[in-house]
């Protein structure tokens, strides 16, 4: 895909994956209308065969009841506008639409209708949840069981908190204490629910995510799971138990460090268990590392490297050659010579003695690779071609016997086609090797012991896995145009790389900080843009590969399609990358010509069309829980389906610490709009099930010592809170006539402007509890456990040239994990703003990008600069870099939405209307 016609003399290039589809989901805004979006149970699938030995440990006995629930989009990215936004002569208002229209082919109310619409040309996805729940969904909502190629994980080692958080966006560095834990309370819940028994809750959350990962692969799709030395153990006999032990690949250990502190034994390596879903079908692509020149060559090839002059001469290489591989004349070539026999004896003649004169000559005007060989092998006598010529010279050959035991490798024939190919070489005492040369040597084969993976040059998360490591096992596995899944994706490092190599992806972490900083990551890419076989440069280039490989006879013209049978020429990965190719040298070809599995295709080193700078393909940002819809069906609720028992609300324990909190450290009310920061005291507290909508109520005394009544909302652990609670929450305390409506939850999203506009007097309190309630025994002081409130992003609206405008957020008030406050901090604590110049109120397309230079170093966005650096605007890529939007026009609707995304990971949307 390139940008639309009125910019395409800069384009800018995207792969489009059309021959694969998805199916069409419920956007975060069109979620409040679906009563079934709540959480379900299911029991993972039993582990493949019992006849293979189990890992025991204490297994809880509802490890397997995952909860899941449906997939809703929150964002649809595309990188290419944000690109475009920041060329000369580019106006991306302008292309407003143009970037997301049809964005998945999908009918426009397809997001009222989820799961109805399986049509829709592929995006990538990156999926806010834990890979539990995830997986579940995709299985169950989306059924796509068997679709998946690779999954590639990388969990928490069982180790510490330092292996498992990364607190902020712009800050790689954890530390053990609790106030190193995120703010993004599900992330936090996730360590809870796996650590809590130790090795055993650990074990649990494995066994079902390799359940699930086993359903969801192709019979041809493999599981690689990284792990370290602490836990391999557990680990392999884990999957063994679920894949079968006759599906073990491999296990490869890669080196992580030089610098051990240790007294004993270092271990400087992590591990990558490989288990395929059916080994016998297992899709498998030979990678070979690069010999690097004559150097190399010498290496492989040690003291048996051998120079060849343009006169046939042959000898060994001097010392000097061998230390300075640039003394070596560059005319000369280097080879190696190997036995043109091997162990057995033959019944059927190949252990018979050969006869060969090295003055034999193929016989002339014989076209075809194996034509030239005689129908019998010369003993003394002229033989007689299959063309009725005879050979010449006359054969007065010598005689070879093979060696005692042995039988040639080919034929007596494929012997005398290699020696009239001057391929033979005979050794001092009569024996006989044929020669292979430097050009001819694939490389490396890549086996199951990594030394040399590279180092992660630019660390964007707290763990990340070497570049050349995933690289490894993406090329190793899959195809261009298959699907990968990482489930604990971190920084997005897998679901990058697969983006580089044309490789459709699902990715899927905990963490808010996580999906923040692969957002980012992923959409300010530049990759190389491989040539496509169906395209017509590529068709071309891919007809000349193969002719090359041809003896020059019988090389064929390219002849390109009529334009009325042309095909429809697409960028879409899965037609297959033009790729280097080379014969693969061995006396069978030499002897009797290459066959089709003989030519070699290197999946890593595909053709580039250097003339096209490409970028990350469209993808979407999704979250299980966009807010959580009370269905009005479900057992022992009232008639609209809003009251629920305080005990279903959230964990009992968690309830009752948000309960004390509020009576010991009542709810903390920041300074705003000129107001000084108070703290409003809360007694009487009671849960209620009379009441729809709310679970507690209570009186609040506040800074003057006045009683004001309230009603609460408090969230379950693992619920957002959005519009929808707090709408029917504020509904509940009109008709009471309470002085305040409070929600309290651990995270937000959501816009819930016009919900409080329409409340009149009715006082709202959006508050978000400190992640201790979840995990007591974190807090260090009492005061660590108190319920903030939290408001929305300052933005202001600037009135532009020509009838535009502009967006910008002043400052932000944060919630630091690290001290429990709520705090005012300027732009540079803000990661990303994210700004849809056209909102429907259906779906957030980010169409507008701003990275603060607080939250984003100006050498992570090299690649962009690099790749477009004469076209880039300078006034709009320093725009970018501020806290102010690129200018745009009034949108038809005049309704705005930003999303503001701090340091934090947390989002915070605000909906304008202009």
């Amino acid at each position: 895909m390139t940008t639309p016609a009125s910019a395409a003399n800069q384009p800018v290039y995207q792969y489009d994956y059309n021959s694969a589809r998805r199916v069409g989901l419920a956007t975060a805004e069109t979620a409040l209308s679906l009563p079934d979006a709540l959480d379900e149970a299911e029991s993972a699938p039993e582990p493949y065969s019992e006849a293979y030995p189990r890992l025991q440990w204490q297994r809880s006995p509802d490890a397997d009841a995952v909860r899941y629930g449906k997939l809703f989009i929150h964002d649809k990215v595309s990188p290419a506008e944000f690109v475009s936004s920041l060329l000369k002569d580019r106006d991306a208002a302008q292309q407003q639409g143009s970037w997301f229209h049809d964005f998945n082919n999908l009918p426009p109310h397809a997001h009222f209708e989820p799961y109805q619409h399986r049509g829709g040309n592929w995006n990538n996805r990156l999926i806010k949840s834990s890979g539990q729940r995830a997986m579940a969904s995709l299985l169950e909502h989306e059924a796509m069981a068997g679709q998946v190629d690779l999954i590639y994980m990388d969990p928490p080692y069982n180790i510490n908190f330092r292996s498992n958080f990364q607190g902020l966006v712009d800050d790689t560095n954890s530390g053990d204490r609790w106030q190193d834990l995120p703010l993004d309370v599900r992330h936090t819940k996730m360590f809870r629910d796996s650590y809590q028994r130790g090795v055993h809750s650990y074990l649990d959350q494995l066994r079902t995510q390799l359940l699930h990962g086993r359903a969801l692969l192709k019979d041809s799709g493999s599981f690689v799971m990284q792990i370290g030395p602490d836990n391999l153990h557990y680990v392999a006999v884990l999957m063994s138990e679920i894949f079968g032990h006759g599906n073990h690949v491999a296990t490869i250990p890669y080196r992580t460090t030089t610098n051990p502190s240790t007294s004993m034994l270092p271990e400087i390596g992590n591990w990558l268990v490989w288990f395929a879903r059916d080994k016998s079908q297992a899709k498998y692509r030979q990678l070979y590392d690069p010999i690097g020149g004559r150097r190399g060559v010498i290496e492989l090839w040690g003291n048996a490297t051998r120079v060849e002059s343009p006169d046939g001469q042959t000898r060994s290489l001097t010392r000097d050659e061998r230390n300075d591989p640039d003394r070596i004349p560059a005319e000369a070539r280097l080879y190696c010579t190997y036995p043109s026999h091997s162990s057995h004896t033959s019944a059927t003649g190949r252990s018979d003695t050969f006869y060969f004169h090295p003055d034999d000559l193929p016989c002339s005007d014989v076209p075809s690779w194996t034509e030239h060989i005689c129908s019998a092998v010369c003993h003394g006598s002229n033989s007689v071609c299959p063309k009725g010529q005879k050979c010449s010279p006359t054969c007065t050959a010598n005689g070879y016997p093979c060696p005692t035991g042995s039988q040639w490798r080919v034929s007596l024939a494929g012997l005398h086609a290699i020696g009239i190919l001057g391929r033979l070489e005979i050794g001092r005492q009569g024996g006989i090797r044929w020669k292979h040369y430097e050009n001819e040597v694939t490389g490396r084969t890549l086996n199951a012991i990594w030394n040399s993976v590279g180092i992660v040059s630019d660390k964007r998360y707290i763990v990340e896995t070497p570049p050349r490591v995933l690289e490894r096992i993406l090329l190793m596995t899959t195809d261009p145009g298959d699907l990968v899944l990482d489930p604990t994706c971190g920084s997005g490092a897998m679901p990058l790389m697969a983006e580089r190599w044309g490789r459709r992806w699902i990715a899927v972490d905990t963490s808010a900080v996580a999906i923040a900083v692969a957002r980012q990551r992923i959409a300010t890419a530049v990759h190389p843009y491989w040539l496509l076989q169906d395209t017509p440069a590529g068709a071309r280039r891919e007809h000349e590969l193969d002719q090359e490989l041809r003896p020059a006879d019988q090389r064929i013209p390219f002849k390109p399609p009529p334009p009325d049978t042309a095909p429809d020429y697409r960028s879409d990965p899965a037609a297959g990358f033009v790729l280097a190719r080379q014969q693969r040298v061995s006396a069978a070809t030499l002897a009797y010509g290459p066959g089709p599995g003989d030519i070699i295709r290197h999946p890593d080193r595909p053709e580039t069309d250097g003339r096209k700078r490409r970028v990350s393909a469209a993808f979407t940002v999704e979250s299980d829980l966009p807010f959580t819809v009370i269905s009005p069906d479900a057992p022992g609720e009232s008639a609209d389906g809003l009251a629920r028992n305080a005990a279903a609300v959230s964990d009992a324990e968690t309830t009752a610490a948000i309960e004390q909190s509020l009576q010991k450290a009542g709810i903390r009310i920041p300074a705003s709009g000129g107001q000084p920061a108070h703290t409003y005291a809360a007694h009487s507290l009671a849960t209620t099930v009379e009441i729809p909508g709310a679970t507690h109520t209570g009186v609040l005394v506040d800074a003057a010592g006045a009683d004001r009544t309230a009603l609460f909302y408090i969230c379950r652990d693992d619920e957002i809170a959005g519009p929808f609670q707090l709408r029917n929450l504020c509904r509940a305390a009109r008709n009471r006539g309470d002085d305040c409506a409070i929600i309290i939850s651990f995270g937000r999203e959501g816009d819930t402007n016009s919900v409080k506009s329409a409340q009149g007097s009715l006082e709202i309190l959006e508050v978000i509890a400190n992640r201790d309630h979840l995990i007591p025994g974190l807090a260090a002081k009492a005061d660590d456990t108190a319920l903030v409130v939290i408001s929305e992003p300052e933005l202001a609206v600037h009135q532009e040239k020509d009838g535009k405008i502009s967006i910008s957020a002043d400052a932000l008030t944060v919630y630091n994990p690290a001290t429990g406050q709520v705090e005012t901090q300027d732009s540079r604590r803000i990661a990303a703003i994210l700004t849809d110049t056209d909102y429907d109120t259906e779906s957030f397309r980010c169409r507008l990008w701003n990275l603060p230079k607080g939250s984003t170093s100006e050498h992570r966005l090299r690649q962009i600069r690099d790749a477009f650096r004469s076209e880039i605007d300078a006034a709009k890529w320093q725009t970018m870099r501020s806290n102010h939007t690129l200018p745009f026009p009034i949108p038809q609707g005049r309704t705005i939405a930003v999303k503001v995304i701090d340091h934090t990971g947390m989002e915070h949307m605000k909906v304008l209307t202009v």
